[in-house]
C-alpha cells in the first residue's frame, strides 16, 4: 500500500500495514535523510569550481551534521522522534540554502541561514 510518509514535501513511501510505529518513523526519517544525502552529492560536485573558504566552511560545518543526523536516526527512540524531525528540517534547509548560494540561486526559498546549529 503506497501512502504518504508525513514529510511536508509529500514524498511517497510504502507503507506497509504491518510494520510498527518505529519501522514508520525511521522509513520516514530515512526519506529524510536519502533528501539530505542528494543535496550532499550536489554541494559536493559544485565545490570543486568553489573556492578554499566556500569548501572550508562545507567541511567544517555541514559534512559533520550530516554524520550526526545519520547517527541519530539510527539511535532515534519515541523520547527524540519530534527533535529528531526538526533537526532534519533544519538540516535540510540549511543544506538548500548553502547550495543555492553555490550556484547562484538567489531567490527567497534560498535565503536561509547556513547554521545548523
Amino acid at each position: 500500500m503506497t501512502g504518504i510518509c508525513g514529510e511536508p514535501h509529500g514524498r511517497v513511501c510504502i507503507i506497509d500495514p504491518g510494520m510498527t510505529a518505529e519501522t514508520k518513523t525511521k522509513n520516514v526519517f530515512e526519506s529524510g535523510l536519502d533528501e539530505l544525502r542528494t543535496l550532499r552529492d550536489e554541494v559536493r560536485l559544485k565545490l570543486h569550481l568553489a573556492g578554499k573558504d566556500v569548501k572550508d566552511q562545507w567541511e567544517s560545518t555541514f559534512e559533520p551534521k550530516i554524520e550526526k543526523l545519520e547517527h541519530q536516526v539510527r539511535t532515534a527512540t519515541d523520547n527524540t522522534v519530534d527533535a529528531l524531525r526538526d533537526a532534519l528540517d533544519q538540516a535540510k534547509d540549511s543544506f538548500k540554502g548553502f547550495r543555492d548560494r553555490l550556484v547562484g540561486n538567489n531567490d527567497d526559498d534560498s535565503r536561509g541561514s547556513t547554521s545548523l546549529a
